[in-house]
């Protein structure tokens, strides 16, 4: 029986023309899949979906974070927009105490969270910082998810220049290879990059984890990397593995680039695969810059 990934994938979409380079800054959006149903042998601890999001503002920086539990009565397909809207509400709770702890006006949380079809999550109206920064969190513990095709922490409207970063941890030393049922478990890294996936799986019955029941988040890390590596040097990407446990994304796309992004995952019901992306909001002299640049590209290609 095939098991299915806790997964999710980070896209970055470049190239933006001049009019919209100053619209606004990128969106951060998170696309959840239902917790999967648990089997009668399953029963993780304190199940709990994480979403953090932090955004510079000026000279400050802002943090909306949000942990719910997901109980039994809040798995499979049937429930998806029922644990979306309760990771929601907690996100609009958190910023509305967030706002009223705050003494400085120009402090309070201006942009805003909302539901994104029924599955789905986006921040609208961010700031351009004054300093590059914004950094965004998906974490689905130990819940399990049910769809294979996996949760996505996505970034869009990224002016192409930008350079994103992503990290996916593996951060758990004795993961289990197999449940009770000997069906080996999987994890999953992989990234995006016009429209294409490139991904490595490793499985529990994977000879180069090593023998023994369990194996340490770093073995699966440096497998992934080493599977990666090669995909990735074509589009001037860059991948290390830090803390053994990590592995690090820095895109580095073309300006007329479509997107780029992360997918990560797995199918064992235990704490530590997450996926992170940061350094997505530019600086506004950034925007100028870039925007100064798509229109003199606009008008030499018109001359000629």
């Amino acid at each position: 029986m095939r098991k299915s990934l806790i997964s999710a994938t980070l896209i970055v979409a470049a190239g933006l023309g001049a009019e919209n380079a100053l619209a606004q800054a990128p969106k951060l959006e998170f696309t959840l899949k239902p917790a999967r149903v648990l089997r009668q042998n399953e029963n993780p601890v304190n199940p709990i979906v994480y979403v953090s999001i932090t955004i510079p503002n000026g000279d400050l920086t802002q943090t909306l974070e949000a942990s719910v539990p997901i109980t039994p009565n809040e798995r499979g397909p049937e429930n998806l927009t029922a644990k979306r809207d309760k990771l929601l509400n907690a996100l609009d709770a958190a910023r509305t105490a967030w706002n009223a702890n705050q003494n400085n006006a120009n402090n309070r949380i201006e942009w805003n969270v909302m539901g994104l079809n029924n599955d789905g999550i986006r921040t609208i109206d961010l700031p351009v910082g004054a300093s590059r920064g914004g950094f965004g969190r998906l974490d689905s513990r130990n819940t399990g998810e049910y769809d294979g095709n996996g949760e996505d922490l996505t970034v869009t409207g990224c002016p192409s220049g930008l350079r994103p970063k992503g990290k996916i941890s593996y951060d758990n030393p004795s993961f289990d290879r197999y449940d009770s049922d000997s069906t080996p478990f999987e994890w999953q890294g992989g990234f995006t990059f016009n429209g294409f996936t490139y991904r490595s799986t490793v499985l529990g019955s994977d000879s180069r984890l090593g023998a023994g029941s369990q194996v340490d988040g770093s073995v699966i890390a440096g497998i992934i990397a080493s599977d990666l590596t090669p995909l990735v040097q074509p589009f001037g990407s860059l991948i290390h593995v830090t803390g053994s446990r990590y592995i690090d994304f820095e895109f580095n796309a073309p300006g007329e680039a479509g997107s780029a992004g992360l997918i990560f995952g797995t199918s064992v019901p235990m704490e530590g695969v997450s996926g992170e992306v940061y350094d997505f909001v530019p600086e506004p002299s950034s925007l100028v810059l870039l925007a100064l640049g798509a229109l003199l590209g606009t008008r030499s290609r018109t001359m000629a």
